[in-house]
């Protein structure tokens, strides 16, 4: 067996990212005024004062509460869309997980779902979109046979978190049907260790 290793990751988490009415017409007013700008929205106003604060991190996710398309005209309340566009800026500012599955996922159909999974596929390959799922092209889950037994891949999840968010995370976990392994406190955070079924 391997020996363990322990890799320290810094994680950021941001959200909810709902973009409304009047973020979009700032955008493309900003768009509009900048020659440099050579698309229709310009959203990077948003984080221009985080990027050296996501620059400090492992991994950016955010959580994109609407739906990110071309495909439909921005819209709000109660249905909302959000320029294609916001996608490239969430990259430019060094987001590279983005969960695009939540409430509002389904405002615009499953046309809406598509046109969003569509451009979320344009990005470098280093951005997961995360939430929506193409099952026929969704590869499985390999599973081994060892001594006639059935096993399948565990991963080892390690998460630092505020007391007051334990149970969203034992919760998340037990969906997944991860295992808790070791809980304890690391200063003014609880450290939550997990077996997870890949």
């Amino acid at each position: 067996m391997p020996a363990a290793r322990t890799e320290t990751v810094r994680f950021s988490a941001s959200g909810d990212n709902l973009i409304h009415e009047g973020l979009y017409r700032s955008a493309a007013r900003r768009a509009a005024e900048n020659p440099q700008c050579s698309q229709p929205y310009d959203f990077s106003y948003c984080y221009a004062n985080m990027t050296d604060f996501y620059a400090g991190f492992d991994l950016n996710w955010i959580n994109q509460e609407s739906l990110v398309n071309d495909a439909f005209e921005p819209s709000n309340y109660p249905r909302f869309s959000t320029p294609g566009q916001m996608a490239w800026d969430l990259y430019n500012a060094g987001f590279r997980v983005v969960s695009v599955s939540n409430n509002h996922s389904y405002d615009k159909g499953s046309e809406g779902v598509s046109a969003s999974m569509a451009l979320w596929s344009t990005l470098p390959a280093d951005l997961a979109a995360v939430g929506f799922y193409d099952l026929q092209n969704h590869s499985p889950i390999v599973y081994k046979t060892i001594n006639n037994k059935l096993y399948e891949p565990i991963e080892l999840l390690s998460v630092d978190v505020p007391e007051d968010c334990v149970g969203n995370i034992m919760s998340a976990m037990g969906n997944r049907k991860g295992e808790l392994v070791k809980m304890a406190p690391v200063g003014s955070r609880m450290r939550l260790e997990f077996k997870v079924p890949s």
